[in-house]
């Protein structure tokens, strides 16, 4: 369906809307009335040439890869007040600068915004997700978060390869997975992160050259072994080293 340019449409029972859309590169503007859908995944996937959506989906509980691939796409504005799985929802659309979103019950965000160069900052509250790993990896474009993941319990990758991102503010109250999670984020200089339950900090600050400052919070049990991951990045430009509270030596 390339050819196919705008949709105004009212489809008042149908649930399964998987890949509805699929591929449909010439579509750019779309009006849809959903009211019983619940499998939206896919349904706009490849469709590059999209820059707006007015949707109302009110019982989608599968968004994954809904707007996969719509590099053309600029903003979104979108609720879906009973989404679970939003994994990949956004991947690879270059074109998002904002995103507008309530997603009170989603638990699965993994790679939701996966590759979204153009996104500059992101304001988002997901009250259940338990899955953010890569949420927001090769967002290169991103030089502000505000985050709040209250369950988040797997966060690794998560800001992997976000070259803009220069500092980080985060609390993660039951984060245990942080593998990786700021991976190549080369012009990050100030790092203050809260991970009371961290178990896995593989990585976490792999090819983070320009650290400058860490501050962090993290169980007892962890402070000596992160203390000598820390010293042997041989970051030379860090100059603050907050463990607990306690300054260290670097």
């Amino acid at each position: 369906c390339s050819g196919l340019t705008s949709v105004d449409l009212s489809l008042p029972v149908a649930t399964d809307c998987s890949e509805m859309f699929g591929g449909c590169s010439g579509l750019t503007s779309v009006d849809l009335s959903l009211p019983v859908a619940t499998d939206c995944s896919e349904m706009f996937g490849g469709c590059s040439g999209l820059t707006s959506v007015d949707l109302s989906l009110p019982v989608a509980t599968d968004c994954s890869e809904m707007f996969g691939g719509c590099s053309g796409l600029t903003s979104v504005d979108l609720s879906l007040p009973v989404a679970t799985d939003c994994s990949e929802m956004f991947g690879g659309c270059s074109g998002l600068t904002s995103v507008d979103l309530s997603l009170p019950v989603a638990t699965d965000c993994s790679g939701m915004f996966v590759e979204c160069s153009g996104l500059t900052s992101v304001d988002l509250s997901l009250p259940v997700a338990t899955n953010c790993n890569a949420m927001l990896w090769g967002c290169s474009g991103l030089t502000s978060v505000d985050l709040t993941l209250p369950l988040a319990i797997d966060c690794s990758g998560m800001f992997g390869y976000c070259s803009g991102l220069t500092s980080v503010d985060l609390t993660l109250p039951v984060a245990t997975n942080c593998n990786a999670m700021l991976w190549g984020c080369v012009s990050l200089t100030d790092v203050t992160l809260n991970l009371p339950q961290l178990n896995n900090y593989r990585d976490i600050f792999k090819d983070c050259s320009n650290l400058e400052s860490i501050n962090i919070n993290l169980p007892t049990s962890l402070v000596n072994n992160f203390k000598s991951y820390v010293q042997g990045l041989n970051l030379s430009n860090l100059t603050s080293l907050i463990i607990n509270g306690e300054e260290v030596n670097v």
